[in-house]
């Protein structure tokens, strides 16, 4: 309780800090007027292990709580394999802990497990389901006319949202998803992190191969806009 009273008290700090000299506003206008010059509104989001004690006591009501702040997104702990404050949630799973997460109105992003829990076969088919069930996305691009491109890794595909708001599956057949970017001529890169290798789509939805990595490369698409 002292640490986090200690982090808290700096953070007040800072942030007063910031308003007496100005530097607030000044940080506020720009980040509002960089994204509105991108035309980008991205979420921020929380992970669950921050406020693990207060969500495991009353998860639909911290869940609510913290979505009237601000946050959109929230990336999980396995409840199971963290134990610990995390063992009131144990009972929920993947889909149910989903509902309660938009219900709250947040969008699961992300869930991470314990090194055990991955490297033990005898749990990894139940965690995977688990994971299935949050069923989140990874990595979000835009196409040139605006339309948004989601890659759900619990689902191997990619999801196409046009401006309108209509969906649809782009692709599927992945496997498990990651980083998506587009080039400039339209095609959409994919890092397909359990193959350990680069999809690339075209607009029609031709898919293919564009480079195999080794296992020991980290499969992760950076999106740049210049």
């Amino acid at each position: 309780m002292t640490d986090l009273m200690n982090r808290r008290s700096f953070l007040g700090n800072v942030i007063a800090g910031l308003a007496a000299s100005g530097l607030l506003a000044q940080v506020r206008g720009w980040a509002q007027a960089t994204t509105n010059a991108n035309g980008l509104n991205l979420p921020i989001g929380f992970q669950s292990y921050v406020f693990r004690e207060e969500i495991s006591q009353k998860p639909q009501e911290t869940m609510g709580r913290l979505a009237s702040y601000g946050y959109r997104t929230v990336e999980w702990c396995s409840p199971k394999g963290y134990q610990g404050p995390f063992t009131p949630l144990v009972k929920y799973s993947g889909k149910e802990l989903k509902k309660i997460t938009n219900d709250s109105g947040l969008e699961t992003c992300s869930c991470h497990f314990t090194w055990n829990e991955i490297m033990n076969d005898n749990s990894l088919a139940e965690r995977i389901e688990f994971a299935s069930g949050l069923s989140f996305p990874a990595g979000l691009a835009f196409n040139s006319t605006g339309d948004l491109f989601v890659s759900n890794q619990a689902g191997d595909n990619i999801t196409k949202i046009t401006t309108n708001g209509t969906k649809s599956t782009f692709i599927s057949g992945l496997d498990t998803p990651n980083g998506i970017a587009f080039d400039s001529t339209g095609d959409l890169f994919v890092a397909n992190t359990a193959a350990y290798d680069i999809v690339k789509i075209t607009p029609g939805g031709v898919e293919s191969v564009f480079a195999v990595l080794t296992e020991s490369s980290s499969l992760r698409i950076a999106v740049a806009r210049c």
